[in-house]
């Protein structure tokens, strides 16, 4: 289940992100609650620069226990959006991330993308499955943080 993020999910998402192991492959360390708060806000006012969307959702559970979130980055002009998503090590192998990334996927169609990008760290190999497994396909190219690019081709689902 997706539900849009708010600044009140930070509490409990600072639990689901607080495993230093999430950040082995991507760098960086748990959040603080304060640090949540500080980045929904954000996320929540709307995004910038102001031809980019920013769609954010929370990742739960049936139960609606939050288990990570599932983000796009939609850069209006090119009809082109990046996907990114987290989900909580305790919930990872479970299909969290499959399901919240299709779901994702399926509604950008549905609105007019056509392009999908994912950046995954070289050797996320748990990454590279799901983005596989949704039809990505590896381009060669790395982003300026190192990361390779998968591409989809969407097709749209708008009549």
């Amino acid at each position: 289940m997706l539900t849009p993020l708010t600044v009140a999910d930070a509490a409990a998402m600072a639990t689901v992100l607080g495993n230093p192991g999430l950040y082995r492959l991507t760098g960086g360390s748990p959040p603080s609650v304060a640090e949540l708060e500080q980045q929904y806000h954000r996320q929540t006012q709307g995004p910038w620069p102001p031809h980019e969307g920013w769609l954010n959702w929370v990742v739960r559970t049936n139960a609606a226990a939050p288990v990570g979130y599932v983000q796009a980055t939609v850069t209006v002009s090119s009809e082109q959006a990046a996907l990114a998503w987290v989900i909580g090590p305790e919930y990872q192998r479970r299909g969290y991330g499959a399901v919240a990334a299709g779901a994702v996927t399926t509604w950008l169609a549905d609105h007019g993308i056509t392009v999908l990008l994912a950046h995954i760290r070289r050797g996320h190999l748990a990454s590279e499955a799901l983005v596989s497994g949704l039809g990505f396909h590896p381009t060669g190219q790395l982003d300026p943080d190192g990361e390779q690019t998968w591409r989809l081709r969407l097709s749209s689902n708008r009549g």
